[in-house]
């Protein structure tokens, strides 16, 4: 009966206590006092102390002497009666579920109390025998005077397993636009990153299995069953398939775009995009082909490996694919735009650059462009042709009419692989850039050779600058002799180049010039129907 709430000594409270003891020769009564702040023991507390015990005969004025002294000394307020005395006593409670067991100890009145073994012999006759609290056994025996309900065991409840789930190792919502951060802190707002692209053999979900659960008991050690989790299959769809290795594990049979359709997983080869390709959409990057219903606008590129089939038109963008591309208008490129792919056709091209591994059609005009095939360039067609620009190609290029009549200077080159043509271009005029400067470092190691041997001081020069130059001098040599090497090699490949065409089933204006192998002509007079090729050594022409 104390309240730790009230201070005393050192700061701390307490109220007042009351304690009955029964003795031999009778009943006394211990009352302590307070401390501190604390409240004296009451009479209602004295009274159901002695009531607790089921004392009678009580001696109520000891009782109020015992109360007024508060010495905590011993004050007899009752006699003792044997025949009222009796032993502790214990009782078992389980709940209905077997979950939880008490212990209900009625408190002895001058007779035994109750021991730990005791208290285990009242649990196994009740049948309790799981989750005994030996702490709690030990706690009761130390307040059994005061007797109450101890919970002393607790049964283990059923654990069920967790279902089994998928672990999608990409965004099944499909990941938010958001423009490209780039390293120094600008903002790329042509790159939105919204298509999620996969390879073949790419993990793109994991399946992970339902657990079992773990089993319970009850306090009386009856087994409980837990319920197994639901199992998961793996969201199959087009072009993804369990992989052979780990079957667990959802993996991608072609590359493509990852996408969740209906639940399932499917990897799509195309990239569809239903407008135009622009701020709206970002730059494209995919694994596949590509299809755009509108137009690529200004500034944007299309990078894939498949085929790009563009419905509307190109403007100053840039397209790069492994398969072909086709634009079902026109491409203006404005002189920054750019399409490389494999056969390149469009309704006509003006003012970019287009690189074919295969062929370029056009059903209209190629403009001022700057094209290279591998193959054949055609302007197909009533429209067919060729103005400006320069076309390279391999076998053949042809249109009804090339050039124009204002003389529009426009450049023909076939029979050789355009990239040969290229790189002699480069190396030659790498060839004569490291000769001029070969020559320079040689004049100025001669100026100061001569100055030395005459004895003339010369400015700034000094055995170690001699030495830089000298070494200067033996890089320059090996460079231009390795140039001369490649440049007789490349001019090998185009003197022997195959058969090539240049073909105007119309017209071919003056101020075309034309090259076939290593033999270049320039149209001087407008020519009807004419069909160039190479035979006896130069460049002939015939009818188309």
């Amino acid at each position: 009966m104390s309240d730790p709430t009230s201070q005393g000594v050192g700061g701390q409270s307490r109220d007042g206590e009351v304690r009955v003891s029964v003795r031999p020769e009778g009943v006394f009564l211990i009352v302590t006092p307070p401390e501190g702040a604390g409240h004296p023991v009451s009479l209602p507390a004295a009274e159901r102390a002695l009531a607790q015990k089921e004392i009678i005969d009580i001696d109520w004025a000891a009782v109020h002497t015992a109360l007024e002294g508060k010495s905590g000394t011993p004050v007899l307020v009752a006699p003792r009666h044997p025949s009222l005395d009796r032993d502790a006593a214990v009782e078992v409670e389980v709940d209905q579920d077997e979950m939880e067991a008490y212990l209900i100890i009625r408190p002895a009145l001058g007779g035994r109390k109750l021991t730990v073994a005791q208290l285990e012999q009242a649990l196994q006759a009740a049948g309790v025998v799981e989750g005994v609290k030996r702490e709690v056994l030990e706690a009761a025996v130390v307040a059994q005077d005061t007797g109450g309900r101890f919970l002393v065991a607790t049964g283990r409840p059923p654990v069920n397993g967790n279902d089994g789930y998928i672990d999608y190792r990409f965004s099944v919502t499909g990941p938010t636009p958001r423009p490209l951060e780039l390293e120094d802190g600008r903002v790329d707002y042509y790159t939105l990153q919204t298509v999620q692209n996969v390879n073949a053999g790419q993990v793109l979900a994991v399946r992970v299995p339902p657990t079992n659960g773990l089993p319970g008991i009850t306090v009386r050690g009856r087994p409980l069953g837990a319920k197994a989790g639901r199992d998961v299959r793996l969201p199959k769809g087009k072009n993804t398939d369990a992989n052979p290795e780990y079957p667990d594990e959802l993996i991608a049979v072609i590359a493509g775009q990852v996408t969740m359709i209906g639940g399932k997983v499917n990897v799509l080869p195309v990239y569809e995009v239903r407008g135009d390709v622009d701020f709206s959409t970002g730059n494209i990057d995919f694994q596949g082909g590509v299809v755009v219903h509108g137009s690529v606008t200004s500034g944007f590129v299309i990078k894939a490996t498949g085929n790009v089939d563009v419905g509307g038109s190109v403007e100053a963008a840039t397209i790069l694919t492994d398969g072909d591309v086709t634009v079902r208008r026109g491409v203006q490129g404005g002189d920054r735009g750019r399409l490389v792919g494999k056969n390149i056709q469009a309704k006509f091209i003006q003012n970019c650059r287009v690189e074919a591994a295969g062929d370029v059609i056009v059903d209209e005009a190629l403009m001022y462009a700057d094209v290279y095939s591998q193959g054949k360039v055609e302007a197909r067609g009533s429209k067919g042709r060729i103005v400006g620009g320069v076309v390279r190609a391999v076998r053949e290029v042809s249109a009804r009419v090339i050039g124009s009549k204002l003389g529009t200077h426009t450049e023909i080159m076939v029979g050789i692989s355009p990239e040969v043509r290229a790189e002699l271009e480069r190396v030659s005029q790498e060839l004569t850039q490291r000769q001029r400067q070969l020559d320079e470092v040689v004049k100025s190691i001669r100026l100061i050779q001569e100055a030395l041997a005459a004895g003339r001081p010369v400015p700034g020069s000094d055995g170690e600058r001699l030495g830089r130059l000298v070494a200067a001098m033996n890089q320059l040599n090996e460079a231009v002799e390795r140039l001369r090497y490649r440049r007789e090699d490349l001019e090998v490949l185009v003197n022997n180049a195959g058969v090539g065409l240049v073909r105007a089933t119309e017209t071919v204006f003056p101020g075309v010039k034309i090259t076939i192998g290593p033999l270049t002509t320039l149209v001087q007079d407008e020519i009807a129907k004419a069909l160039f090729y190479l035979e006896g050594g130069e460049i002939r022409i015939g009818s188309a």
